[in-house]
């Protein structure tokens, strides 16, 4: 995945479940650091405000550590959040449609199973 995409699918899903950036970077911040200094968190949400916005950005690792943040955080799990297709340019069409066909069979498995 690329870094656009990624930065997309952060701000998608922070939006789902109701997260300002600003709320992630501090939760975020709150998790793997030992220090709780208004300062620090302030600089780190300048930080990951322009990593989340700028295309110039390149660190696709780091990207995906705050998504995998995101979905395993409680509020991501409480929200219940359907699992949802982001369509790829790097699929083919016929791909593309398979994938949709996919993520909406597990969609209706999961309304079945009532998590």
């Amino acid at each position: 995945m690329g870094t656009n995409e990624l930065q997309s699918i952060i701000k998608l899903e922070l939006n789902r479940i109701g997260w300002s950036i600003r709320k992630f970077s501090d939760e975020y911040f709150i998790e793997y650091n030992d220090v709780d200094n208004d300062d620090e968190m302030e600089q780190f949400f300048q930080k990951v405000k322009k990593q989340l916005g700028r295309s110039s950005f390149k660190n696709c690792e780091l990207l995906s550590g705050y998504l995998d943040f995101i979905v395993q955080h409680p509020d991501y799990c409480k929200s219940r959040l359907k699992p949802t297709f982001v369509p790829s340019d790097a699929l083919s069409d016929k791909m593309r449609s398979r994938m949709y066909d996919i993520s909406k069979e597990l969609s209706e498995a999961l309304e079945v199973t009532d998590l």
